[in-house]
């Protein structure tokens, strides 16, 4: 019996009844998600390095600019299209059951323009960067509910298992990973690397994990695990020594420890399980600290506090590189080699050390603006999936981003976070539910 497609008023987001007989395809699909999440996990960008695929570098083989991941989530829909009978009309039928994610895709599009035929910027950039977490949006709207449960689990799994090894690397005085980026191999580094890479991805990363853990996700944990987890993802923030994302992630503790005694003030219901440990923790705590002040713990995270190694002058300077520009550079785009000319007379040893400020130098401020709307757009897409308490972890995930070239950069950062999103706090309605994944309606309907 044909399905007849009434698309949903936007911006209403309705999942669609599950097939009765999944097929190989369908198979397939659940696995290549989890294939591809796992290597977001694993396969940071100086791991890929250690295997010898060269991500971060400008040379290098052609299939070498885009991360493993990106090979097997594009295989995912390649597969998801064919499965669906006709590949054109279940493109068009994902946009027309949900316009938000055709508006973004339109976005990437003149987006893309810029990147390739106007900034000469990498290709990498537009697909594994911007093109990602679109694809990640259509992959996990045909997942079954089983591979979501194993999804939850590897998810926990590789955040506890980068929290561990980063706290050991920082303890045990090794690195999983050589800290490497193009030409440069900085060996005095005492941050740790682990599993996602970069320092500040790790302190991105995991602050985000800690943030979700916070709002009520990781539900699949116990209760005691859930606990340990919280714990341990703000001691591995300091191995990390990132400062921004510690600090913030403290805030965020205090916000929701006030909203929690708001509630309790107002009549709300406590556990005395939870009264009693808080009874036990809190004159520890003093004791605990001290302890770790004693053995040098904190030493090395102060350190960063009291010196920065340049990052607040490389932000003054970024701002004032502003007067080097005309403002018809300024709204269409930068000569790419002026920008890169510039920072190396005022000295930016690093690049430039904000998302925003990034995207007006190396794309302009128009593409920006029109891209930031499509984005929005995906947001909003994303949030329709998922439960309403991932708000403050997008929040979160942005302003940290606005202290280094985060998403203005080649990463999939952002798509990492869409895909734990998606498995860690799931809407209501899509919690048991796979989406339909059968062929779309013909257009027309």
């Amino acid at each position: 019996m044909p399905l007849v497609y009434s698309p949903p008023p936007f911006p209403a987001y309705a999942p669609l009844a599950a097939p009765v007989r999944p097929g190989v395809l369908d198979v397939l699909i659940n696995a290549l998600a989890i294939i591809g999440f796992l290597m977001m996990l694993c396969l940071s960008v100086f791991g890929l390095g250690a295997i010898g695929w060269d991500y971060i570098s400008a040379g290098g083989a052609f299939f070498m600019r885009f991360h493993p991941s990106t090979y097997v989530f594009s295989l995912a829909v390649l597969l998801i299209l064919i499965r669906d009978g006709n590949p054109l009309e279940s493109f068009f039928f994902t946009f027309r059951h949900d316009i938000r994610l055709a508006l973004y895709f339109v976005a990437w599009l003149l987006l893309m323009y810029q990147i390739l035929f106007v900034q000469g910027l990498v290709i990498g950039l537009g697909i594994d960067t911007y093109l990602m977490p679109l694809f990640v949006i259509m992959i996990f709207d045909r997942l079954n509910p089983a591979t979501r449960r194993a999804l939850v689990y590897i998810a926990h799994a590789g955040f506890l298992a980068n929290a561990t090894l980063g706290l050991a690397e920082f303890l045990g005085g090794f690195r999983l990973t050589k800290f490497e980026l193009p030409g440069v191999t900085n060996e005095m580094e005492w941050r740790s690397t682990s599993l996602f890479g970069h320092p500040l991805s790790n302190a991105l990363m995991m602050g985000s994990y800690g943030v979700i853990l916070l709002v009520g996700g990781g539900n699949a944990l116990p209760r005691w695990g859930k606990a340990l987890a919280f714990v341990l993802v703000h001691f591995s923030m300091v191995a990390f020594g990132g400062r921004t994302s510690l600090v913030l992630l403290l805030v965020a503790d205090m916000l929701a420890l006030g909203w929690f005694f708001m509630r309790f003030l107002a009549g709300g219901r406590v556990r005395l399980l939870y009264l009693a440990l808080a009874g036990l923790a809190l004159p520890l705590l003093p004791l605990v600290a001290m302890g770790l002040l004693e053995t040098g713990f904190f030493d090395k995270l102060a350190e960063r506090f009291v010196s920065d190694a340049g990052s607040a002058k490389t932000r003054i300077i970024m701002l004032e590189m502003f007067s080097r520009f005309n403002w018809v550079e300024l709204l269409l785009g930068p000569p790419l080699d002026k920008v890169n000319y510039l920072t190396n007379v005022y000295g930016i040893e690093y690049g430039i050390e904000s998302t925003w400020i990034a995207f007006i130098y190396y794309l302009g401020i128009l593409p920006t603006v029109l891209f930031l709307i499509g984005l929005l757009f995906l947001i909003l897409a994303l949030m329709a999936r998922c439960d309403a308490r991932g708000w403050p972890v997008l929040l979160y995930f942005f302003a940290i981003c606005s202290t280094f070239l985060g998403i203005a950069g080649k990463t999939h950062a952002l798509s990492f976070l869409f895909m734990t999103l998606l498995i860690l706090l799931p809407a209501e309605k899509n919690r048991s539910a796979a989406l339909y994944r059968g062929p779309p309606p013909p257009l027309g309907y």
